[in-house]
């Protein structure tokens, strides 16, 4: 994994901010910048270091996203590392489109 220090960009939609919050909004878009093979695999306490927040709070804004419906766990049961899956909102996938053509995104497999 890249440097957390500095060179990432993130994408924060406007709209996704305001429906669900700046944190939340922030860590789906961490989810979405770190994601590879249809996946983020990354440990979430290297992904709260990109937004400056805990790990904790990290996974309590994850587990928001999953309850909400922008993404799900998509975690082996045989690993012990989480990885989760972008799906988009429950409404219309209107952010995932977002982060498709902003190049966070490579496909939209839901499979």
């Amino acid at each position: 994994m890249a440097n957390m220090d500095g060179g990432w960009n993130i994408i924060i939609p406007d709209g996704l901010a305001k429906e669900i919050g700046l944190v939340c909004a922030a860590v789906y878009s961490v989810i979405c910048r770190f994601s590879t093979r249809g996946a983020c695999y990354e440990r979430v306490d290297n992904l709260a270091l990109c937004i400056g927040v805990s790990a904790s709070t990290f996974r309590s804004k994850i587990k928001r996203l999953v309850e909400l419906g922008y993404m799900e766990d998509v975690t082996p049961p045989s690993q012990r590392q989480h990885a989760y899956r972008i799906i988009g909102a429950k409404k219309d996938g209107t952010y995932h489109e977002l982060m498709m053509s902003a190049g966070y995104i490579k496909s939209r497999e839901r499979g």
